[in-house]
C-alpha cells in the first residue's frame, strides 16, 4: 500500500518536472553523454535516498501510532482517574477510570465543571488551588477532597493538580489526577479511634505506664535508657513529673539508679522477650511489680504497680505466720484443720504424735482415721457426727468424743470447733483444737464405779439397819406380851422413815 502511494507520488513529481522543463526556454540541452550518465546516476542515488527517507518516515509514523495507542491505553485504563480542565474548570478530557469513579459515562463529563462532583464543603478549597495552579503561583497541588458519586454517595480522593504549559509558555489547562483514598481514610479513622482509645486507656489506667528507648555503649551493652512518655499513674506511683523526665535519661533523673533496672529493661528492648518481675527500688524506696515488653527494636514499655503496702503486709503476715506456726507447733494441744469433705489439711506435730503418726502421715487422709465409727460405751455414730459438724457447725462448738490412735488404743479428746466460711457463708474447713481428757474420763469412770459401789454398800447397810429395827420391834412386842417394859427405843426419824419407804 505504502509502495503504491510512493510510486504515484513520484509519478506526479515527474510530470511536474517535465512540464517545468518544457516551459523553461532557457533550459540547457545536455548533449554530452558522460554528463547524461552522471546526471542519471545522481538521479538514481537521489531516488534511493528519497525511498529510504520515505521508509523511515513510514516507520516513524508506525511507531508514533503505537506510542499513541499505548498512551491511550495507559490514559484510559490507569488505576488513577485523570482529567484535563480548561481555564474555567470545565472537563475537556477524562479517562475511563475517572469516569468510573464518578459513576458517569465519559462522554457526559466533557464540558461539565469538575466542581459539580466535589462536596460543597470542599469546593472553595478546590477553586482557590486551581486558580493558583493556572496563575502559576503553585506548580503542584495535593489535596484531600470529598467527591460525589452519581448515586449521591461520597468518597475521599487525593487530588493532584499540575499546570499544562503550551509552547509559548502559556497556561490554559491543568492536569488533575484523582486517587481514591476511601480505604486509607477509613484506616486513618480507625487508627485515630484506636489512638483515642489507647490514649484514654493510657491516661486512666491505674497501673503506671512508661515508654522508653534503651541506650547502649560502644560495645552494644545497655548503659542507660530515656523516658519517651508516661501516663498520670506513673506520676502518682513514682512522684516523678512528666516535665522533669520526658526526653531525659534515667541517670539524669535518678543518678543512683540500680544497674538491675537497666540490665533487665535492656534485655527486653534488645531481645524482644517480655519480662514480669517484682523488685525493690532503693532510689524510690518502693516495691514495684513490673511487666516490661518491647514496643519496637531498641524501645520498650514498662507497666508497673506500686506494691509497697502489699509487700509490707506480706512481711508482717509472714512474721505473724511464723509466730503462729511456732505457737501451733509448740502448743500442748491438738490443732487440726479438716475440709468440708472430711479430709485433714493440717495437723500440728503434737497432734500427729498424739495419735501415733509422723508429721505428714495424716495429711490428706480422712478424719475417720482418728475416729471410731461407733463410740464404745455410748454407741454414738461418730461418722454421722463428723458430717453433722460440717452441716451445723454452730451446734458442735464443744464436743467430747472418743478417738483412736494408730495402734488402735482408744483415747478421749475434748474438741473446740470453729467453722471457716467462704464469702457465701458455706463451710470450707473446720478448725479443731483438741485436748486429751483420757485420764479425766478414766478418773470419772473410776469415780462412777466407786459411787456405784458406795451406793450398793449404803443400800446393804440400810437393809441391815432396817432388819435390826424389825428385830428390835419384834422383841419389844414379845416384852409387852410378857408384861415386861419395852427393851428398845425404836422411834423413827423422818430420814429413817424415807429410807424405810425407799427400801420397802
Amino acid at each position: 500500500m505504502f509502495k503504491k502511494e510512493k510510486d504515484n507520488k513520484f509519478k506526479e513529481l515527474r510530470e511536474k518536472a517535465e512540464r517545468k522543463v518544457s516551459q523553461d526556454k532557457e533550459s540547457v540541452q545536455i548533449n554530452d553523454k558522460k554528463e547524461i550518465l552522471k546526471t542519471i546516476h545522481e538521479l538514481h542515488v537521489h531516488q534511493i535516498e528519497l525511498e529510504m527517507q520515505s521508509e523511515e518516515l513510514i516507520n516513524s509514523q508506525n511507531e508514533l501510532e503505537k506510542s499513541r495507542n499505548k498512551y491511550s491505553d495507559l490514559f484510559d485504563f490507569a488505576p488513577i482517574g485523570y482529567f484535563i480542565l480548561d481555564n474555567k474548570g470545565n472537563i475537556s478530557e477524562a479517562n475511563l477510570t475517572g469516569a468510573s469513579m464518578l459513576g458517569i459515562d465519559r462522554s457526559q463529563l466533557i464540558t461539565k465543571p469538575f466542581a459539580l462532583y466535589i462536596d460543597n464543603e470542599d469546593k472553595d478549597i478546590f477553586y482557590v488551588n486551581r486558580r493558583n495552579v493556572l496563575n502559576n503561583t503553585i506548580c503542584n497541588v495535593r489535596l484531600d477532597l470529598k467527591l460525589i458519586h452519581k448515586d449521591k454517595s461520597s468518597f475521599y480522593a487525593e487530588i493532584i493538580m499540575e499546570p499544562i504549559t503550551t509552547s509559548d509558555n502559556k497556561i490554559t489547562y491543568c492536569h488533575v489526577a484523582v486517587i481514591d483514598i476511601s480505604e486509607r481514610k477509613k484506616t486513618q479513622e480507625e487508627l485515630h479511634q484506636s489512638e483515642k482509645k489507647y490514649r484514654s486507656l493510657f491516661n486512666t489506667m491505674s497501673e503506671g505506664l512508661a515508654l522508653h528507648e534503651i541506650i547502649c555503649d560502644e560495645m552494644g551493652r545497655p548503659c542507660n535508657y530515656r523516658f519517651l512518655d508516661i501516663n498520670p499513674a506513673f506520676i502518682r506511683q513514682t512522684g516523678l513529673k512528666a516535665s522533669d523526665i520526658i526526653g531525659k535519661t534515667v541517670k539524669e533523673v535518678i543518678p543512683d539508679i540500680e544497674q538491675f533496672w537497666i540490665d533487665t529493661y535492656g534485655q527486653v528492648a534488645l531481645t524482644g522477650k517480655s519480662k514480669k518481675f517484682e523488685h525493690f527500688s532503693k532510689s524510690l524506696n518502693r516495691y514495684y511489680e513490673v511487666f516490661a515488653y518491647q514496643t519496637q527494636p531498641m524501645q520498650f514499655a514498662a507497666i508497673f504497680m506500686d506494691i509497697t503496702v502489699r509487700k509490707q503486709a506480706e512481711k508482717a503476715l509472714a512474721e505473724s505466720e511464723k509466730q503462729y506456726r511456732e505457737l501451733v507447733e509448740t502448743a500442748n494441744s491438738i490443732i487440726m484443720r479438716w475440709d468440708n469433705k472430711g479430709i485433714i489439711r493440717f495437723i500440728n506435730t503434737f497432734g500427729a504424735k498424739f495419735f501415733g503418726y509422723s508429721d505428714d502421715e495424716l495429711l490428706n487422709r480422712d478424719v475417720m482415721n482418728i475416729l471410731p465409727k461407733v463410740e464404745s460405751g455410748t454407741g454414738r455414730d461418730l461418722e454421722a457426727l463428723a458430717k453433722d459438724i460440717i452441716l451445723h457447725p454452730e451446734q458442735h462448738t464443744q464436743v467430747l468424743n472418743e478417738n483412736i490412735r494408730k495402734n488402735g488404743e482408744s483415747v478421749w479428746v475434748a474438741w473446740t470447733n470453729k467453722a471457716i466460711l467462704d464469702e457465701h457463708g458455706n463451710v470450707l474447713e473446720i478448725l479443731a483444737i483438741g485436748n486429751d481428757i483420757t485420764e479425766i474420763k478414766q478418773t470419772e469412770e473410776k469415780l462412777r464405779k466407786s459411787q456405784k459401789e458406795l451406793e450398793q454398800f449404803n443400800s446393804t447397810m440400810v437393809h441391815r439397819e432396817l432388819r435390826m429395827i424389825e428385830l428390835k420391834k419384834e422383841i419389844n412386842e414379845l416384852c409387852l406380851q410378857a408384861g415386861l417394859p419395852k427393851r428398845y427405843n425404836i422411834d423413827f426419824t423422818d430420814e429413817q422413815q424415807k429410807q424405810a419407804s425407799k427400801h420397802g
